[in-house]
Formats: structure tokens, sequence, C-alpha cells
């Protein structure tokens, strides 16, 4: 996150997992994006609310639970792991964090008006634990799920999120 000081001085502040590795490679990135006819805060809600997630992440995620000290537990296609996520309503930052026994990653995703509705976009580095292939494979998953937000939200109320 960057902040900005009343005297033009900055700051950079990185969520944990977020920071770059000191000389890391670069890995293969994809955003994806949808536009969603639905006003900015009702997104912006659902999307923060991890609760919410398995009625439109209907490929890979099974259940998520409350868990502690603000991970929730969920159950993919793939087993157990937990979500973490760090909403900045302000700025339309939802980013979140994934980890299971075999691999952690960011998820870096915004929520940005766009006219009397909203842009959701979300960039993921690809695993070293994915060949390209299976990366691939992974975000054309990603590409029905986003469908499937767009239907939830354009179409009927969440259900634990009220209409803001």
């Amino acid at each position: 996150m960057r902040y900005f000081g009343r005297d033009g001085e900055e700051s950079i502040q990185y969520f944990p997992g977020a920071a770059p590795a000191a000389g890391a490679p670069m890995v293969p990135s994809r955003t994806r994006t949808v536009d969603i006819d639905a006003p900015l805060a009702k997104v912006f809600a659902f999307l923060a609310d991890p609760l919410n997630w398995p009625q439109y992440a209907v490929v890979n995620l099974r259940t998520v639970a409350a868990g502690a000290d603000g991970w929730y537990q969920a159950t993919t296609k793939f087993g157990a792991g937990e979500i973490r996520v760090q909403p900045i309503r302000e700025l339309g930052i939802l980013d979140h964090v994934w980890r299971d026994p075999q691999a952690s990653w960011q998820v870096n995703a915004r929520v940005v008006a766009n006219g009397s509705g909203a842009t959701v976009m979300m960039t993921f580095f690809q695993p070293a634990i994915l060949s390209a292939a299976k990366f691939d494979a992974a975000m054309a998953e990603l590409d029905i799920e986003l469908r499937t937000l767009r239907q939830i939200l354009e179409d009927q109320p969440p259900r634990s999120v009220g209409d803001p």
C-alpha cells in the first residue's frame, strides 16, 4: 500500500506475501476483468466477504468458514486451505492471500467505478507448482467464475450482504 504524507513524502507498506523477493525472477501473470452493472458499493461489499465466494467461485471453491485472526477456512476442489482478504474500501483494494500445505500466493484485486457500475480486476502470478498449461486452464476456470459473479450481482441480491 502506498501512503502519501502532507509534505509530499511517500512510503510503501507491503501486505504479507506481497513484498517482492530480492533477486526473484519474474513469473508469468494474468489479469482478468469483468464489468458488472451493479453499484460499486454492492460489488465491493460482496467480494470483501469471503463467505460469499462459494456463490460465484463455482469451479474451484466448495466451502468457506470463518477462522481465526482474519483467516477463513476454505475447501477447494484440491483440498483445504485458507484465505485472508485485505480490503481497503476507499481505494477499491481487495487483495487476498491464499495458503495451503502445497503453496501460498497473493492475488491483487481491485474494484473500480465504471459509470453506474463497477469493474473487477484480479491479477494472478503463476505459482511454481503449476505448469504453464495448468495455469492457463486455471485462468479459463476463473473466466467462468467471473461470469457467474456478474450474473449474481446483476440479477439477484447476494445472500449475506444487503443492498447498499
